[in-house]
């Protein structure tokens, strides 16, 4: 499996998984979800 080189992938693939349990398990709708996910990937990747 390819994983970029970066530093925060384990958080980053935390943030992503939960949100995607999120959408899959019907506590946030699809939109909700990825519109969450991105808001924290983004505050990650800006530290």
């Amino acid at each position: 499996m390819y994983r970029p080189a970066i530093e925060e992938w384990t958080e980053f693939t935390n943030i992503l998984g939960q949100e995607m349990d999120n959408i899959i398990q019907g506590t946030k709708s699809m939109d909700e979800g990825l519109a969450y996910a991105q808001s924290e990937l983004e505050k990650l990747m800006a530290e």
